[in-house]
């Protein structure tokens, strides 16, 4: 048997935005709207339990799956270019900063080319949460993986079946 060249993915996007509370005493006391940014990490789980390595019925081949890391930045989910995660500075893209292609996070699909699993979620963590100038929390959450490929997956509009504190 021959491993193949790639697995199925599909494209998580999404945006957070805060509402940060204004003190009373400015001349406009209004909250606003500001960014969120910060680092995600996707952790493949089934059962409640991360996935370290599945076997394909397909191709028989075993597959480690890893956390997968990603970026908010000024509150779009993006890669992280080359994986720069240690307090570099990430290098833009080339291309177009309006191509769709530039934002999201690929990860793998729950299709035929991993088994396919009974079931195949994805537990959201965030770390080094900044908004309104300050380090914040963002909650965890858990949705499940697409059973397509090419497929996109807006964060805001998933079914979160379960909340992590």
């Amino acid at each position: 048997m021959t491993m193949p060249d790639a697995v199925d993915t599909f494209r998580v996007i999404g945006r957070w935005t805060a509402i940060v509370a204004r003190s009373s005493v400015l001349p406009d006391p209004q909250p606003v709207l500001q960014p969120v940014s910060a680092i995600a990490e996707f952790t493949p789980i089934a059962h409640g339990h991360p996935l370290p390595v599945i076997r394909s019925e397909l191709d028989g081949c075993h597959y480690a799956l890893t956390k997968y890391l990603a970026r908010l930045e000024n509150g779009v989910l993006k890669d992280i270019p080359a994986r720069v995660l240690d307090d570099e500075i990430p290098v833009e893209l080339p291309g177009d900063p309006a191509d769709p292609r530039r934002y999201g996070y690929l990860l793998p699909a729950n299709t035929a080319a991993l088994g396919p699993l009974p079931s195949l979620d994805y537990r959201v963590e965030f770390s080094r949460v900044v908004y309104g100038r300050a380090n914040r929390k963002l909650l965890s959450f858990v949705f499940t993986a697409p059973t397509e490929a090419d497929v996109t997956v807006d964060l805001a509009a998933v079914d979160y079946h379960t909340k992590i504190k």
